[in-house]
C-alpha cells in the first residue's frame, strides 16, 4: 500500500540513506560540484555541455559493470540460501527414513551426528561463528554428543590452532558423518532392525552424501569469492566517475536554479553508484553480523527440532494408533450385509494388525460396492489393479 511505501522511506537505520551518508565519496562529489560553481562565478565562465556528454558516456559503462557486480553478489546470496535449505531438507529426509526403519536409539544417534555435522559446517565460516561461542554452546545445549564423542571431536578441532580451523572442521565433519555411515551399515545387518532393508541403506547413504555435498558447495563460497581485481576495478571507476560527473553537471549551466537541481542530481547519482556497490558488498558475505545476513542459528535449530520431533512422533504413532485400527478407517466404502462378511472383515483386520498384506481376492469378496467403486466399461483389469 501507499502507507507502507512511505513507512519504508521514513526508515533510516540499515537503509541506503545510512550507507550513503556515511560514505565519504558523497561529500567528495558535493565538494567538487560546489567548488566548480564557485570558480565559474568568480571567473565569469560560460556553460559548456560537452563535458557532461562525455561523462554520461563514461557513466553508462561504469553503470554496466556496477549492475553486473551487484547482480553477481545477489546470485551468490540466493545460491547460499538454497544450500542452507537443502541441508535442512536432507536432515528432515534422514529423519523420515530412520524414524520408520530403525529403532529409536539408532535413529536418534544418526540424527545427532548429522546435526553435529551441520553445526561444524558453519563453525569458522566467518568471525561470527567460532568454536568457543558457536560450536561448543550448541552441542552442549542440545546434548548432541556424549562426553567421549565430544572429546574425540575436540582432538580434531584443536581450538588453539585457529590458522587451520577450516581444515580441522572438515576432518571433524568427515569423521562424524563416517560414524553415521557405520550406523546405517550396521543397522542393515542387525537382527534388531527387522524393518531395515538393503535398499533403505542406499537411500540413507545417499542422503548423507547429498548433505555433505551441499555443505562442501557452501564452503566453496568462502574460498572462491568474487575476484578482488574486479571489485577493485569497480571501486576505482566509481571513485573517478562521481567527482567527474559532479564537475560536468556544474559546468553544464550557469542558471541560478542549476545550483538546486544540480545539487540534487549529484546526490541521486551518488546514491545509485555507492548504494549499489555497498549493497553488493553486503550480499557478498551473507554470514556476517549484518541485519540482512542469513540466519545460521535458525537453520540449525530447525534441523534439530525437525529430526528429533519426527522420532518422537513416530514413537507416539506406534504406541497410540497401531493397536486401534477401526473398521471405518479401511472399509469406508464397503457395506457388510451378512455375518459371513463380518467374520471375513475381522480376519482381514487381524491380518492388517499383524503387518501382512491383504490379498486382492479377499477384498473382492465383499458383497456390495458403492457407486464410487464401479469399474468403467473396458477398464476392469485396471480397476482390479487399483483395488
Amino acid at each position: 500500500s501507499t502507507a507502507s511505501n512511505w513507512r519504508i522511506l521514513y526508515r533510516y537505520k540499515n537503509t541506503v540513506y545510512n550507507m550513503t551518508l556515511h560514505d565519504p565519496q558523497l561529500y567528495i562529489a558535493w565538494t567538487c560540484f560546489v567548488a566548480t560553481k564557485v570558480i565559474m562565478y568568480i571567473n565569469d565562465l560560460i556553460a559548456d555541455e560537452f563535458p557532461l556528454t562525455c561523462v554520461i558516456v563514461f557513466g553508462s559503462m561504469v553503470s554496466f559493470l556496477l549492475v553486473f557486480y551487484s547482480n553477481e553478489c545477489y546470485q551468490r546470496f540466493m545460491v547460499q540460501h538454497a544450500l542452507q535449505t537443502e541441508m535442512v531438507t536432507r536432515i528432515v529426509a534422514m529423519g523420515m527414513h530412520t524414524s520408520t526403519k530403525c529403532n529409536p536409539l539408532t535413529a536418534q544417534q544418526i540424527l545427532r551426528y548429522m546435526n553435529v555435522a551441520h553445526v561444524l559446517g558453519y563453525t569458522g565460516f566467518t568471525e561470527a561463528y567460532t568454536i568457543e561461542n558457536f560450536y561448543i554452546p550448541i552441542v552442549h545445549k542440545y546434548k548432541l554428543l556424549t562426553d567421549d564423542e565430544f572429546k574425540i571431536q575436540m582432538e580434531l578441532l584443536n581450538v588453539q590452532d585457529e590458522e587451520n580451523l577450516y581444515r580441522n572442521n572438515s576432518r571433524a565433519m568427515n569423521q562424524i558423518l563416517s560414524w553415521s555411515f557405520s550406523l546405517v551399515y550396521d543397522a542393515v545387518h542387525s537382527d534388531d532392525e527387522p524393518m531395515m532393508m538393503p535398499r533403505d541403506k542406499g537411500h540413507m547413504q545417499a542422503e548423507l552424501i547429498k548433505f555433505r555435498a551441499a555443505m562442501a558447495k557452501l564452503n566453496d563460497f568462502r574460498v572462491l569469492s568474487i575476484p578482488f581485481a574486479y571489485v577493485n576495478l569497480v571501486a576505482t571507476l566509481i571513485l573517478v566517475y562521481c567527482p567527474a560527473f559532479s564537475i560536468a553537471v556544474a559546468l553544464s549551466s550557469v542558471d541560478p536554479l542549476s545550483y538546486v537541481y544540480g545539487f540534487i542530481i549529484v546526490l541521486l547519482n551518488s546514491i545509485f553508484m555507492n548504494g549499489l556497490f555497498i549493497l553488493g558488498r553486503i550480499l557478498q558475505d551473507p554470514f556476517g553480523s549484518d541485519r540482512e545476513d542469513l540466519s545460521v542459528l535458525i537453520r540449525i535449530e530447525a534441523g534439530i527440532d525437525a529430526s528429533m520431533s519426527m522420532i518422537t512422533a513416530h514413537k507416539q504413532f506406534r504406541a497410540k494408533f497401531n493397536e486401534n485400527i477401526e473398521k471405518d478407517l479401511f472399509y469406508l466404502d464397503f457395506e457388510l450385509d451378512d455375518s459371513e462378511n463380518e467374520i471375513e472383515y475381522q480376519h482381514k483386520s487381524d491380518v492388517i494388525r499383524s503387518g501382512t498384506t491383504v490379498s486382492l481376492p479377499a477384498v473382492q469378496s465383499c458383497s456390495t460396492l458403492t457407486n464410487s467403486h464401479i469399474a468403467p466399461s473396458g477398464s476392469k483389469d485396471k480397476w482390479d489393479d487399483e483395488v
